[in-house]
């Protein structure tokens, strides 16, 4: 990632990506504007591969002025969150054009998270064996390590795959070395909070997901799960304005 204030010097400029890319050494770009238009405005960004040039994902937004603080704040959170999984996407499919037959850790561990899916089990068994892989190359890989956590406990809760109270403790064991080695890991932290949310540990669970929060402010699953949490006790009232967030 670049520095802001070396992004700047290029403000202006019509540059094209190829040679932003190679005078800066990055591979991506995010290129953005803001217009406005009577009392609307609307905000562009496009993530641009400065290898070929092509664009790789787009987002559009657009509110009245009177709106413009939560049309901050929402832009940045679905950008985070787009442009995040749309980077792992481009950087497998790379990795795997590159190097199709000898991936390293990192190479793996995207497609593991790549191959999740829609959380099916096929997906789920395909991801870790990703993971396994990566972690072969690699032990201390904390994203690999998380990937095959969230698929463990995914199989075993919701599909009835392997033993449900031995998976839980065994990922409860790997988030804690995550979280050991970094306090700010979101996703760790999410999964300690479902482990804590199931067996009836609600304060437990809260505390993870506002970490998770904390650490990612853009990170909807948590907003969501802090809603089925509020159920959970009882406070339906209190559910609303978490998944509302979530959902914005």
């Amino acid at each position: 990632m670049i520095a802001h204030s070396t992004a700047l010097t290029y403000k202006g400029q019509a540059v094209d990506p190829k040679q932003l890319g190679r005078e800066l050494g990055v591979r991506y770009a995010l290129e953005g504007s803001v217009r406005r238009v009577g009392e609307t405005i609307t905000v562009n960004a496009q993530l641009i591969s400065t290898e070929s040039g092509t664009h790789i994902w787009d987002e559009r937004l657009e509110a009245e002025r009177s709106r413009l603080g939560d049309l901050r704040t929402e832009f940045v959170s679905r950008l985070a969150r787009s442009m995040g999984w749309n980077l792992v996407n481009a950087e497998s499919l790379r990795a795997m054009r590159e190097r199709p037959t000898n991936p390293d850790a990192v190479d793996l561990t995207m497609r593991g998270w790549l191959a999740m899916g829609h959380h099916l089990p096929e997906d789920l068994k395909k991801a870790i064996g990703y993971f396994d892989q990566s972690l072969r190359l690699d032990p201390d890989d904390l994203d690999a390590l998380v990937g095959k956590g969230i698929c463990q406990l995914v199989l075993s809760w919701h599909f009835q795959i392997g033993d449900a109270q031995e998976v839980t403790r065994d990922v409860e064991h790997s988030m804690d070395h995550v979280l050991a080695a970094n306090p700010k890991d979101p996703r760790a932290h999410m999964a300690k909070a479902t482990i804590s949310e199931s067996r009836g540990q609600y304060d437990a669970a809260l505390a993870q997901l506002n970490a998770a929060i904390e650490s990612n402010p853009s990170f909807a699953e948590a907003y969501a799960e802090i809603g089925h949490v509020m159920i959970s006790l009882g406070r339906a009232e209190d559910a609303f304005k978490p998944i509302e967030l979530a959902l914005r």
